[in-house]
């Protein structure tokens, strides 16, 4: 489409410094130059790809808990907002092992005890608060996060 000025010559051609175009009007001209500055990306590069959240990343739900004669509380780092995920962070911070924890609680501010489900787990947000109490029965632990 360009060529060098030495090499075109004519009174169709158009000198825009160091290459010759065919002959434009000057209007055409600008509006080719704008459409080109103004194209979309996708028409010159393609699609983007799409971004792509790290999957650990929109999972993770970080928890704060401490035992109720506590002052400072701990952090659970929840690597999946599942009773799993939730099982091995309390292992992990408490050295009790998974298998031990035979029942998994929550009792509401209002006093209502749940069994602990993917689903309760999946609406927590970060950094909630909850009162940790492990108590021992014949199979293993009882588990209960009362939120605070």
């Amino acid at each position: 489409m360009f060529s060098s000025k030495e090499d075109v010559s004519g009174p169709c051609m158009k000198d825009i410094g160091k290459y010759v175009l065919p002959h434009v009007q000057a209007w055409d001209l600008s509006s080719v130059l704008v459409k080109r500055m103004f194209r979309p990306m996708e028409e010159e590069f393609g699609p983007a790809p799409s971004k792509q959240m790290k999957e650990e990343g929109m999972k993770r739900v970080l928890l704060y808990v401490r035992k109720e004669t506590d002052d400072v509380f701990d952090a659970l780092m929840l690597k999946s907002p599942t009773v799993r995920g939730l099982m091995e962070a309390i292992s992990e911070k408490y050295g009790l092992p998974v298998e031990k924890i035979t029942k998994l609680y929550k009792k509401s501010k209002k006093g209502i005890l749940v069994n602990m489900d993917d689903n309760i787990i999946e609406h927590y947000s970060n950094e909630d608060t909850f009162i940790l109490n492990m108590e021992s029965v014949l199979e293993g632990f009882k588990v209960t996060l009362m939120e605070i």
